[in-house]
């Protein structure tokens, strides 16, 4: 997997801009440009923080088969979820499964 295009395509999908995706994620619109075209290379945290900004995890920046059509509302969720501890993460686990049944 070449990660330039990866993000290029996720970006694109996703319809936003390179600023857009600069303001979500916190990484400047010039390094995304940069790693696009292969210029620059990523460290985990910065990846890290642009897949906060695309709505989807880590790992589903790396798997082919990432649905990245959630609403608005699913990507806030997720967003804030991801700035939760483990042990708040399993809370949190718990209260959704009881709202669904």
């Amino acid at each position: 997997m070449i990660i330039s295009r990866r993000l290029l395509d996720l970006r694109k999908q996703k319809k936003l801009s390179q600023y857009r995706l600069a303001e979500l994620s916190g990484v400047s619109q010039s390094f995304i440009s940069d790693i696009e075209n292969g210029n620059k290379t990523l460290t985990v945290d910065t990846l890290e923080k642009i897949c906060i900004g695309l709505g989807i995890s880590l790992a589903g920046f790396f798997s082919e088969n990432t649905d990245i059509g959630l609403s608005e509302d699913l990507n806030n969720l997720l967003q804030e979820a991801q700035k939760l501890t483990p042990p708040q993460i399993i809370k949190l686990t718990e209260f959704i499964k009881t709202l669904i049944n």
